[in-house]
């Protein structure tokens, strides 16, 4: 009997393990790996770069401009004289040769003060004064 028993107990030890390995393999058969950019195209902090679309001032532009000139172009007292708030003070500013110059660092000191802007929203911005600056 204590044969018999041993045997019984041996065939159970191998069903069980062939059944977790069986178990295993179909779970890890089951992953997969997707690009973590094409889940989740614009996390907080990252840029997509559409230079391709012709951008307007108020879906494309105050954006950026809120975002990197406001904080010193915006007071009731602006720095150098220049208020970004409005259409029409950015455009005056892309007009009086403020804007762009300031941004792109041809000869002059480089705005925002904390450093240059990305090379996308330089783009974006200038795609937007080629296309003759629209609302």
């Amino acid at each position: 009997m204590g044969y018999q028993t041993t045997n019984t107990f041996k065939m159970s030890i191998k069903r069980l393990l062939s059944l977790t390995s069986m178990f295993l393999l179909v779970l890890l058969s089951s992953c997969y790996y997707d690009k973590e950019e094409a889940l989740y195209p614009a996390w907080p902090g990252s840029e997509v770069c559409d230079t391709a679309s012709a951008p307007t001032f108020s879906v494309n532009i105050q954006p950026i401009i809120n975002k990197e000139c406001t904080s010193c172009h915006s007071s009731s007292s602006p720095s150098a004289g220049l208020s970004l708030v409005t259409y029409e003070n950015v455009t005056a500013a892309v007009n009086n040769n403020h804007l762009m110059e300031h941004v792109t660092e041809s000869g002059y000191s480089v705005m925002p003060q904390s450093g240059k802007m990305s090379d996308c929203k330089i783009a974006v911005l200038q795609r937007w004064v080629t296309n003759g600056m629209p609302n």
